[in-house]
């Protein structure tokens, strides 16, 4: 399942093919093993949510994302947390 506020999109390809306004994205049980870089481009995201999905790593495209205030990555298979992870200021705990 896949959703984009506060516009709409079908997917995660449709939503970095627009990337502008987007402030909340779901990914949530696709299996894809990784985030392509391109999620860069989502600079005005503050919500991501990426659970159930497989992920075995983070690309770090994710941590230049500016607004970001929430990441959620529930049963996925990451192994470690990511260093990059402090470079996102917005973050709450």
């Amino acid at each position: 399942m896949t959703s984009v506020l506060p516009r709409k999109a079908s997917s995660l390809a449709d939503a970095l093919a627009a990337p502008a306004g987007v402030i909340r994205l779901s990914v949530i049980g696709t299996p894809i093993p990784a985030l392509p870089d391109e999620i860069r481009h989502l600079c005005d995201l503050e919500v991501l949510t990426l659970n159930g999905n497989g992920l075995e790593a983070l690309p770090a495209a994710l941590f230049d994302l500016p607004k970001l205030r929430v990441l959620n990555l529930f049963n996925n298979a990451l192994n470690e947390i990511p260093a990059g992870l402090s470079r996102l200021s917005q973050l709450e705990s």
